[in-house]
């Protein structure tokens, strides 16, 4: 797991460990939350840039005319919206596995 420096390959590789039954050290739970927690700094961008995208347009349609419910609704097309949804997923995903990797570490000290 050395050479995985992205979010994909690192939760990839555990997958696939996982997946193979292989039993993962502690310590490797804890390099790669590590990692992910700095990587994630790229997904936490990428969130901001779609919200703000999505913010802007709603306020556009509102000050055009339209509902706030309807603005809501055609926000979304400011953006690509799977990829927003995807990126959100992903980042919870991170959040999740450095929660269950401090879990696990805590686990293996007793």
């Amino acid at each position: 797991m050395d050479e995985q420096t992205t979010i994909p390959s690192i939760l990839n590789w555990f997958t696939e460990a996982i997946k193979n039954r292989q039993p993962i050290r502690p310590d490797l739970y804890l390099d790669a939350a590590s990692k992910l927690l700095i990587l994630s700094q790229d997904l936490d961008e990428q969130l901001a840039e779609y919200e703000t995208k999505m913010a802007e347009r709603e306020m556009e349609l509102i000050e055009k005319g339209e509902t706030v419910a309807r603005s809501k609704s055609l926000k979304r097309r400011a953006v690509d919206f799977r990829m927003y949804l995807m990126t959100k997923a992903l980042k919870e995903r991170v959040v999740e596995f450095i929660r269950l990797s401090k879990k696990r570490v805590e686990v293996f000290e007793y």
